[in-house]
Order: C-alpha cells, then structure tokens, then sequence
C-alpha cells in the first residue's frame, strides 16, 4: 500500500492552554507521513512561542497573521496543503494515536472520496459519543438542523476541494457543513468508518453556537441544496430508526443488569460501544418533539458511563 501524504489544517487564535495536546496528538500518530499547518490569526497569549517550540521536532508548517475567521484560516491551510488527504482539526481536537493509519487504509480499500468516524465528547466529566448513521445523504444533512459529520473525524480527497472549491467563508457556523452537501450534492463518495477517530473537549471557552445564526445558515443550505418536499422522507426515517434503537436500548438495559450481576467488568467494558446508539438518536438524528421518548435512556447511558469510570 502507497502511504499517502496527510495534511491537517488547525485554525488558532490565542489557544496557548489547548494547541500543545493538540500538537502532541499529531505528533503521536502510529502513522507518520502527514504535514501538521497551523494558520494562526495572530495570536498574542504565547501560542506562538509554542509552535516555535515544536517547528523543528516534526512536520509543521505555520502561519501567524489577521484573517476573516475560522473558515478563511482554513481555506489559508488549504492552499498550503500538499497532501492527497487533507483534514482540519480545531484547537480543542485531539487524534487518538492510531487515527491516521486507521483513515489511509480504508481509503487505500474503499473508493471513497470523503471518510468520516465517530467522535468522543468530554465534558463536565462525563463522555458522550457524536455519531452518524453509516449511510450518508447530503438531502438528510441539508435539512435536519440537528444533524451533522463529526468534523475533527472527517477526512477529504485534495481533489474534492480542487473541483468544488474551499470552505465558503459567508458561514460563520456552518461552513463545514455546507461544504459536506455541496461535495454530496455533486456526487463525491463519502465512507463512515465505524470506530472512534478523534477526541473534543469541551470548556467554557469554547465557540458558542449561536442558535438564531446556526438556524439561518441550515435553511440556507436547505434551500440551495434541497426543498421541502425532498426532506419528508428523511423525517419519518428518523422515527423509524428510533423504534429500531429502542428495542437495542432494551437489549442494552438486559446486558448491562446481567454484568452487574456477574461483576464481570472487562467482558461489560467490550459492550460500551453499544452506548454511541444512544447519543446518535438523542443528539443527531431526532427532532425535538420527539427527544423525550429517549430522554431517560440518555440519562441511564450518562450514569452507566459514570460507572464504568468508578470500576475502571
């Protein structure tokens, strides 16, 4: 297998407390021909002195001057790339180690244009799974507000940008997501890898979503990609998959009482990717009106999630 050269895109702007773990889970990679770009928007808090400290123990390539936000430093580290697989992980992203290795052999067995995986969200010490269903439709992603890729595990073909362009820099939230339909719109290959490719952290300094914004760029996107009437479909389909989730939540509730009973930890442990269900349908794939049918099974994967932590 050739091994292709990676490029990862990090936007920064005074994220001194965060870039180095970011830093060391690039560095970390089991997989190690991919350049790191670091587009910062000039920074005044140390961050600089940080990447100075790593240009010369690694592939980095850094930047440091004003831009018009995060989708402009991304669209800056695009242009840098010379990769044939180009991602962006944000400041507060980490890699596990075997990230890279995992993506580049599938792309090597799978024709896709686009790779995504799961991701795992900490915060306020509990963990919680961003999933997406395995099969992607642009039409689903343009017209549910809820729903999106998990951005730090998504992973593109440098072609993709070549024939559509980079990131529209008029979205200050969705930018991303734009880009996803706009790549399913005309025809690009995506590929859910079913494992876990990144880490988020989230703090209180984190970007805030601003909803109303959030709202008006979705139907934005909704318009220019979909109407109304395409989107029916995918709105019975969510309430179809939650039935079909429901009867795994039982299943789970089964397994999870019979360990216990056992106090056979390291056989439970193996079940807990059964739990990244649970996010998927709450977080991603519901809308609102019917989130309260899975409210307390959100809650039971919470407190189940809490204990593995104990016995672990």
């Amino acid at each position: 297998m050739n091994k292709p050269l990676v490029s990862i895109i990090t936007p920064s702007l005074n994220r001194a407390n965060f870039i180095e773990l970011n830093i060391k889970s690039v560095i970390n990679q089991s997989y190690k021909n991919f350049e790191h770009i670091i587009v910062d928007g000039g920074s005044t808090d140390g961050t600089i002195e940080i990447l100075k400290k790593y240009e010369k123990e690694y592939n980095l390539k850094w930047i440091s001057e004003p831009d018009n936000g995060m989708y402009d430093a991304i669209n800056k580290g695009i242009k840098m790339a010379k990769g044939d697989i180009v991602a962006y992980l944000n400041t507060d992203d980490l890699y596990l180690p075997w990230t890279l290795e995992v993506v580049c052999n599938n792309f090597h067995k799978t024709n896709a244009d686009i790779i995504f995986g799961d991701c795992l969200v900490i915060q306020n010490n509990l963990f919680r799974i961003f999933l997406h269903p395995p099969n992607f439709n642009y039409k689903r992603l343009a017209c549910y507000y809820g729903l999106s890729l998990p951005q730090p595990s998504t992973f593109i073909r440098r072609y993709v940008f070549d024939k559509l362009g980079c990131l529209d820099i008029d979205y200050k939230l969705f930018g991303d997501i734009e880009f996803w339909v706009r790549s399913g719109f005309y025809g690009f290959k995506f590929y859910k890898i079913r494992e876990i490719l990144s880490l988020v952290i989230f703090h209180d300094t984190n970007l805030h979503m601003n909803k109303k914004v959030g709202y008006i760029e979705k139907k934005k996107i909704k318009e220019k990609y979909c109407d109304n009437k395409s989107s029916e479909p995918f709105i019975k389909s969510f309430i179809k998959y939650a039935d079909q989730v429901n009867v795994r939540i039982e299943l789970l509730r089964f397994i999870f009482s019979f360990f216990i009973k056992q106090n056979n930890w390291y056989y439970f442990k193996n079940f807990v990717d059964k739990i990244q269900l649970l996010k998927a349908l709450i977080y991603e794939l519901l809308p609102n009106r019917y989130k309260f049918m899975v409210k307390g099974n959100y809650i039971f994967s919470q407190n189940l999630l809490k204990i593995i932590e104990r016995k672990g």
